[in-house]
């Protein structure tokens, strides 16, 4: 007997409050970037979608937002969940095979300037390349040994927006001592 690869979930969620910004767990169902922008504009009318983390999204939800948007050369939504060796990873995968990157959005991150000048000086290239590289093999959850580190300062990186929505500073932080310690 066939198994379907097909998950039914009902799209239809009871309300409790009268008043959307108040009801997180109905807050908490909303998927798609078209029902988030709908909701965004009913809690906050006019408000900028940059805004859309201080009005109660999960960082599932933010990433929504910033991976359903379509392509800037073929039009088609390209970026998104998929599964990957069973774990669900965001890729950038291009229907037409036209498109071959996405768009990198430019971010301070609080970094140690020691581990800055270490990753620098070791592989030769800017801090957006280290960084790139590291965070493409970079694994959640992986802990590395406390360290203090005596000075942080920002630095500017390139990342891609959903990079930039889901990953703290720490986790970037983290994936570059992996990366060098590993180079």
């Amino acid at each position: 007997m066939l198994t379907s690869n097909l998950t039914i979930r009902p799209n239809v969620f009871p309300r409790k409050d009268t008043d959307v910004s108040n009801d997180k767990r109905f807050i908490a169902q909303v998927r798609g970037r078209r029902a988030l922008l709908k909701l965004l504009d009913h809690i906050r009318p006019g408000g900028r979608i940059e805004d859309a983390g201080d009005m109660g999204l999960s960082h599932r939800q933010l990433a929504e937002l910033a991976w359903d948007l379509p392509c800037s050369d073929c039009g088609c939504n390209s970026l998104g969940p998929v599964l990957k060796d069973g774990k669900e990873v965001i890729e950038f995968r291009c229907p037409r095979g036209s498109c071959e990157n996405e768009p990198l959005v430019g971010r301070m991150v609080l970094l140690p300037l020691r581990l800055v000048e270490q990753a620098i000086e070791r592989e030769g290239r800017t801090l957006s390349e280290i960084v790139k590289d590291a965070l493409t093999v970079y694994e959640q959850g992986y802990k590395l040994p406390l360290v203090n580190f005596d000075e942080q300062r920002p630095f500017p990186v390139r990342l891609t927006l959903t990079q930039s929505i889901l990953l703290s500073d720490g986790e970037i932080r983290d994936a570059v001592r992996a990366w060098v310690g590993a180079n």
